[in-house]
């Protein structure tokens, strides 16, 4: 049969781990919710990124603007039919 002392050190040191168990998981909650925030920052601000990109390309010539195509150009993007 254990003493009430030795019980009692036993119940003490099982709170006090306990303790430290939820304020880890406090700490460690905190931090996943800060890299979520962040991660959600960072899709966001490459969706805005992409469509810019997208808004940019689809408004830029499909022909350099200082000249049109040459026919040899031309004659590259055809595809014989057969």
């Amino acid at each position: 049969m254990a003493s009430l002392a030795a019980l009692c050190e036993r119940a003490q040191a099982i709170r006090q781990e306990a303790a430290v168990v939820r304020s880890e998981t406090v700490r460690l909650s905190h931090e996943s919710a800060a890299a979520a925030r962040e991660l959600r920052r960072h899709r966001e601000t490459f969706a805005d990124t992409v469509s810019r990109s997208q808004a940019v390309r689809r408004e830029l010539p499909t022909w350099p603007a200082w000249a049109g195509p040459d026919k040899a150009e031309l004659r590259l993007t055809l595809v014989p039919l057969e």
